[in-house]
């Protein structure tokens, strides 16, 4: 994927007042923008007719959560906000297909973290401190160098680091910790909101069976030789974690079924 344009090109010119803070994260906010036009990759391997974005699917994973906090007994601000933020870094790296085989996936798990550090770095202020690297970096073009060293080999940040992501820390709220949160399972709410990604992936998956979005006679070359959007489903299944979130599952693939034939 091309990297993101030069911020200094990309938005209007600072107006020499002094306001830099608002302006920086207005480059950030801008940024992040290419989440509207960054396609779920595996819609898009299925060759879903006008596939939804990543930042369609964080509206929907938030308000899931907005939803069912209530019956998951969370805090529904807190899960909220962490499921906006979920998947920012895609906006540097772009969109993994999630395949229930880890043979089938494109790029591997301690690749994609790593990759996702290094985006983060760039995208959410305060995100150094959080995961314990130097800072700043300077520009998209770090993905590729400096910030993938920063966060080691395997996407974890220096030994001997501890960010803080507790409820109750100064810094639990920010942006960046909740994306840390998340990635870490730190809390109920990251376990919750990564269930809700999960569901509102599935929810996707059976408004497209309906609609006929994607021509169901294509093969999609897999391990186990999945039909339809059936992998969707049996990746979904291997991770969820809370009952609800279960109980959601087995209704929404049901209907599936009914929706498939």
């Amino acid at each position: 994927m091309d990297h993101l344009p030069d911020t200094d090109r990309a938005m209007p010119p600072r107006n020499g007042r002094g306001s830099e803070e608002p302006e920086r994260l207005l480059e950030l906010a801008y940024a992040a923008m290419r989440l509207k036009d960054e396609p779920r990759a595996g819609w898009v391997m299925h060759a879903v007719q006008g596939p939804e974005s990543v930042a369609a699917h964080s509206w929907g994973t938030a308000y899931l959560c907005l939803l069912f906090a209530g019956e998951a007994g969370v805090d529904a601000g807190r899960a909220v906000t962490m499921a906006v933020v979920h998947d920012i870094a895609e906006a540097i790296t772009g969109d993994f297909a999630a395949r229930a085989a880890a043979a089938d996936r494109r790029v591997p798990e301690a690749e994609k973290a790593r990759l996702e550090r290094a985006a983060v770095l760039e995208l959410l202020p305060g995100a150094a401190e959080v995961l314990g690297v130097a800072g700043p970096l300077g520009g998209a073009s770090a993905v590729s160098g400096t910030a993938q060293s920063a966060v080691g080999a395997e996407g974890e940040p220096p030994a001997g680091h501890d960010p803080s992501t507790a409820p109750d820390s100064p810094t639990a709220a920010t942006p960046a910790a909740l994306w840390h949160a998340y990635e870490e399972r730190a809390d109920a709410e990251a376990v919750f909101v990564r269930d809700m990604n999960l569901i509102d992936m599935c929810l996707q998956a059976l408004r497209y069976e309906r609609e006929a979005r994607y021509d169901a006679s294509v093969l999609i070359a897999s391990r186990d030789s999945h039909r339809h959007l059936d992998e969707f489903f049996l990746s979904a299944e291997k991770r969820l974690s809370t009952p609800l979130a279960e109980r959601l599952f087995t209704s929404i693939k049901a209907q599936y079924g009914l929706a498939r034939g």
